[in-house]
């Protein structure tokens, strides 16, 4: 009898007012192929998330080697020996295979350095074993998004995974290229690695799955085991799932527990200030006559100190209210005053990778010296930054982007943007903008606060108004 490595105990999670998952129940043993299909937004994406700490169960367990797996990030899910592959694979472009393969490990604890031969040596046996038609000193940005993923494959399985997750790969794949990744799943089934492969439509690899649970509407509609799924099958089925009713007409609207709540809070520049963000949510605190601005972002990053009131993160209440005990919570800051967060003498490579807090550049890194390396190569390409850049050398957009961009591995659930409508300038603004929303579907809250109010309007979903560090009603024109 296999040996169970990862289980879904009833588990349920809510991301949003309408998105969230009931009762899931997964088994996946050792060497085995699971596959899991449900149209987009049947909660797929969202099972796959739990894996890297993208989403917090609210009921129920996730259990990994018969123990309980709450993981923090993705960084904690790969030292637990659990990957996931997704469209945006974390090659660094600019190096080659060997380079990704053998110099930019991803686990601090089994980081080592190989010279260049061996790693060309051994990346080349690597991939004829698989039967990858590819050579090490090949550059990753010259590979196709098959070669990539790939390439990824190969990445991971040297790591000894436990399990590897592909989510939405399959839809454009050829017939051979289908063939080739069978082999590829085979060889590592055969050394016990399980295979979780995620889709949103049926796809020819599954015939070699030894079972598939559709996703529908956030819970599991019906498991097959090998031999009962065919194309009509399945088809029929999703296609059943799709005429049926949207969420937001069969969910309870009630509200969920807001993720951050701030209770009369009164510091030496605001008065009885109360706030509450939920999950997904952009909430806008217009400063109107620039009294308070600063002073709420101190405070709901732990820099004020809370003179009265409340202030409580994912339920629980901070009786000290710090830098450290926010940060715990994954609470991120950006600042767009004259990009006040970053070091101005530090390279890119060292901005990404610290947490700066104010501009008295109190500050906690994120990462271990030896990894900081592959941290900036996760973001460099959203950056367009080159690692030893000193920041004060970047114009105003890239020094945004790093600000942003420190958060990328951080996954963040809550984001404070001060002033993004700093001096007026439309581009960074409409950055932003994209960037929370795009962040707002991934699980995470953002608060803005700005003294420009057609801006507030426009990318909040609610808005607190301020006038000399009180709460007041909005103005007659909104």
């Amino acid at each position: 009898m296999k040996t169970e490595v990862l289980r879904y105990n009833n588990v349920c999670a809510r991301f949003s007012e309408v998105e969230r998952l009931d009762d899931i129940n997964i088994t996946v043993c050792e060497g085995e192929m699971v596959g899991l299909i449900g149209l987009k937004g049947a909660g797929v994406m969202r099972i796959v998330n739990l894996l890297e700490g993208r989403g917090h169960v609210s009921s129920g367990t996730i259990d990994y080697q018969k123990s309980p797996y709450v993981p923090t990030d993705i960084l904690d899910a790969n030292e637990n020996k659990i990957f996931v592959i997704r469209r945006d694979v974390t090659l660094l472009l600019d190096f080659s295979i060997a380079e990704n393969l053998f110099l930019m490990r991803r686990s601090v604890r089994s980081f080592s350095v190989y010279s260049e031969k061996t790693a060309n040596e051994e990346t080349n046996r690597v991939l004829e074993e698989f039967g990858i038609g590819l050579s090490a000193d090949m550059l990753c940005s010259t590979l196709t998004r098959f070669e990539k993923m790939l390439v990824e494959l190969v990445k991971i399985s040297i790591q000894r995974p436990r399990i590897i997750v592909l989510y939405d790969f399959l839809a454009d794949f050829s017939p051979r290229m289908i063939e080739l990744l069978k082999r590829v799943f085979r060889m590592l089934v055969k050394d016990g690695v399980s295979i979780i492969v995620a889709i949103n439509e049926y796809a020819e690899i599954i015939d070699d799955f030894d079972k598939l649970y559709i996703v529908t509407e956030g819970h599991i509609g019906k498991t097959l085991y090998r031999g009962e799924f065919g194309q009509k099958t399945i088809t029929e089925f999703l296609r059943t799932d799709a005429a049926s009713a949207t969420w937001s007409e069969k969910r309870n609207k009630t509200p969920s527990e807001p993720y951050l709540r701030l209770q009369n809070a009164c510091t030496n520049a605001i008065k009885d200030l109360s706030i509450e963000v939920y999950e997904s949510e952009i909430v806008g605190v217009y400063d109107s006559d620039y009294s308070c601005g600063e002073e709420i972002s101190r405070l709901l990053v732990g820099d004020r100190a809370l003179v009265r009131g409340d202030y409580f993160v994912a339920g629980e209440r901070l009786k000290n209210v710090t830098c450290s005990a926010v940060l715990k919570h994954k609470v991120g800051f950006v600042s767009c005053l004259e990009n006040a967060l970053l070091f101005p003498g530090l390279t890119a490579q060292e901005n990404a990778t610290v947490v700066v807090w104010d501009r008295t550049h109190k500050h906690r890194f994120l990462f271990k010296e030896k990894f900081c390396r592959f941290a900036f190569g996760q973001i460099r390409d959203y950056t367009g930054v080159e690692r030893n850049e000193i920041c004060q050398d970047l114009d105003d957009k890239k020094q945004l982007l790093l600000q942003l961009s420190r958060w990328q591995l951080f996954n963040p659930k809550l984001l404070i943007v001060e002033r993004p409508f700093m001096n007026g300038d439309v581009v960074q603004a409409q950055m932003i903008q994209d960037y929370l929303v795009a962040k707002t579907k991934e699980g995470c809250s953002s608060i803005v606060i700005s003294s420009n109010l057609n801006y507030v309007k426009r990318i909040c979903d609610r808005i607190v108004y301020m006038k000399s560090g009180t709460m007041c009603n909005p103005p007659i024109s909104s």
